[in-house]
């Protein structure tokens, strides 16, 4: 199963400012009062992927011109647009500090290194030469994408395909982007079905080669590469000691040590159709949090809704969760693996996660249950289920 297209906001879109918390939907990061957040501004930040800077007296190597901070008490926020979508970094820390921006813009280029390295939406990447010699011949890769293509197919083989890194040629049946959208022919779906395997992705871990067995296979990285893009981006900012930020990828979350040293970062989960609800909070720290639901891009045929979410596995999208948010050390990891836990019943589910006991989840099903995993009371919900919309709600399909 796959997003499409490779790369989405999580919830509804990007994190806003809110009185006094930070939120996102439909996960929503809360810390303590003094902290505020401006609204991502995608104007300033389309207009180059490279950020821009305030003075500092720190130079690090290969470092392009620190990013444009929002100044908010201790918290310092920067953006800049990569893997197509905005990226922002809060790093708590004084106003004083002169090398913040400096650090923040090499993080920010070590989320660019990894989409110059994985997007398949660049041609000279190492992923687009892996598929243009799909069939052909092994290509070499780097360290990094061998790593995330190792990742990749650990998963894939532990959730038993509903995670694939060879889900790409969907992209092309599935045309969310199309005005109107149409649902794909039945041939279509089936042509594409024989073409996704991750058991036909070869990787030589000695050679540091990749190669697809057959012709037109596709690989797509989106939701585990951002992943692996924030995992180095914090790995950045400790490097330069600094230990307590947020790292937001397109609603995709890293949250690194604490906003104060008695409290953890606090999410709210909010209802996966009507977004103004919550649903209760969770707490974190020094951990992923990715929400994935079927209401980031879909479109409605026949009474029935067509969400981005596909099971490769029968070329549709997946229709065992509504939403997922789980909670992991890895972003990484995190991203596929709700990815996979979306796609997979509940009995499948708990299979999967025996293999990555670290993993905390909680999973909205269309019947209206909740699903979470664990015995330390890490989430904290309001209620037991939630009522899915029907026209009996008194709403309207503009609720969903």
């Amino acid at each position: 199963m796959w997003r499409v297209p490779a790369v989405l906001c999580m919830g509804a879109g990007f994190l806003c400012c809110t009185e006094p918390a930070i939120t996102s939907s439909p996960a929503s990061v809360m810390s303590t009062p003094d902290i505020r957040r401006s609204k991502l501004d995608r104007s300033t930040s389309s207009a180059s992927n490279q950020p821009t800077s305030p003075t500092n007296s720190m130079r690090l190597s290969n470092s392009k011109r620190p990013p444009k901070p929002f100044n908010h008490s201790d918290l310092m926020s920067f953006q800049a647009t990569h893997m197509g979508t905005t990226f922002e970094i809060q790093v708590r820390t004084t106003r004083e500090d002169a090398n913040v921006g400096a650090v923040v813009s090499e993080a920010f280029e070590a989320i660019a290194k990894v989409e110059e390295l994985m997007s398949e939406w660049k041609p000279n990447s190492e992923i687009s030469r892996v598929n243009r010699n799909a069939g052909r011949k092994a290509t070499r890769v780097s360290e990094a994408t061998m790593k995330v293509l190792s990742a990749a197919l650990n998963i894939a083989s532990k959730s038993k395909g509903a995670f694939d890194p060879t889900w790409a040629i969907f992209r092309d049946v599935w045309r969310f982007d199309q005005k109107p959208a149409r649902r794909p022919e039945r041939t279509d779906i089936e042509r594409a079905r024989a073409l996704v395997d991750y058991r036909k992705l070869h990787l030589a871990l000695d050679a540091r080669t990749a190669r697809l067995a057959r012709e037109k296979m596709v690989i797509g990285l989106g939701a585990i590469a951002k992943g692996f893009a924030i995992d180095e981006a914090a790995r950045i900012l400790r490097q330069y000691g600094y230990e307590n930020f947020i790292i937001d990828g397109g609603g995709d979350l890293y949250l690194g040590g604490r906003p104060s040293p008695t409290r953890k970062w606090s999410i709210s989960i909010r209802h996966p159709r009507r977004t103004h609800e919550s649903m209760g909070t969770i707490e974190v720290e020094n951990a992923a949090v990715v929400t994935s639901g079927d209401y980031e891009r879909y479109f409605s045929h026949g009474g029935e809704r067509y969400h981005h979410i596909i099971d490769v596995r029968t070329g549709y999208p997946a229709r065992g969760a509504v939403a997922i948010t789980l909670v992991f050390p890895q972003a990484m990891t995190a991203d596929a693996l709700a990815t996979a836990a979306f796609v997979l019943n509940s009995a499948d589910t708990q299979k999967m996660f025996t293999h990555f006991p670290a993993a905390k989840w909680l999973i909205f099903r269309p019947d209206g249950s909740i699903e979470q995993n664990g015995t330390d009371n890490w989430v904290k919900l309001t209620r037991k289920t939630w009522k899915p919309y029907t026209s009996l709600d008194g709403g309207t399909p503009d609720d969903l």
